[in-house]
């Protein structure tokens, strides 16, 4: 990895316990994410991989670890300096169905974030929308329809659209095409990495899909049971895979076509 990281997390560790008994969801996970770089964390149900995705976040707390954020500490940020952090790391939800406010219409759910965190006057408003719903390949016209009225690609697109509005240098990524048909999952790749290329935005990307994952990753890990058990290039673990659960994940695919 040639680029410096941007995203850094030494030693994360987080435990449930369930009926009595105390279950690892992390255990001492390392990674590193360079901007304009895809990292990929793959792993069955049950791996830690979204439990990794929501800590990093700060949407669950850790037990130990830390995560530096373009240099800062993120765990030690309170109040206004980690809302202002915040900005600069966003989250795409697996299902924009239940991410978005179903009540609410295009202009609003895309506003939000420009409101909270007081990015553009409220005359520019108007003009800031309509700018991210042309980034995600949405016309204009779309602002004043209701959420629950547009298709599940449309609604991904536009949860892109309002992540993008604080400008972040990092998207979490939690499994965003799957809950989407075939036929349009594709698009949705397709705007992500274009999105990449001309932003250099750093994506982490949790899936269990290894097709999907081939398709876009530089690098990979993959986990069970709360630990990173297989890291490497995105070539590397493809065409020479080291651990079992790697070599189920990609058996689970039939055939794998190149990035």
């Amino acid at each position: 990895m040639s680029a410096p990281s941007i995203l850094t997390a030494r030693g994360l560790t987080k435990t449930y316990r369930t009926g009595g008994r105390i279950v690892p969801a992390l255990d001492g996970v390392d990674i590193d994410l360079a901007a304009g770089e895809t990292l990929a964390v793959v792993g069955a149900s049950g791996s830690g991989k979204s439990t990794l995705a929501r800590a990093i976040l700060r949407l669950v707390e850790l037990d130990a670890g830390t995560i530096h954020v373009g240099g800062r500490d993120f765990r030690r940020l309170a109040g206004a300096e980690l809302r202002a952090e915040r900005r600069r790391i966003q989250m795409v939800f697996q299902d924009p169905a239940l991410a978005l406010n179903p009540r609410g219409t295009v202009r609003s759910v895309v506003a939000d974030p420009l409101r909270v965190h007081s990015l553009v006057e409220a005359g520019g408003q108007a003009d800031a929308v309509a700018a991210l719903l042309d980034r995600v390949g949405l016309p204009y016209a779309f602002a004043d329809r209701p959420v629950h009225g547009i298709s599940g690609g449309q609604r991904q697109r536009v949860a892109i659209a309002r992540a993008l509005a604080t400008k972040p240098s990092i998207l979490v990524l939690d499994e965003p095409v799957s809950a989407l048909d075939v036929s349009v999952r594709g698009q949705i790749l397709n705007l992500l990495l274009d999105l990449q290329r001309k932003e250099r935005i750093a994506y982490l990307f949790i899936s269990h899909d290894m097709g999907v994952v081939r398709a876009v990753a530089d690098r990979v890990v993959v986990m069970s049971r709360g630990r990173i058990v297989e890291n490497g290039s995105a070539d590397a673990v493809f065409r020479s895979p080291r651990s079992p659960e790697c070599r189920e994940l990609l058996d689970a695919v039939p055939a794998l076509p190149g990035r």
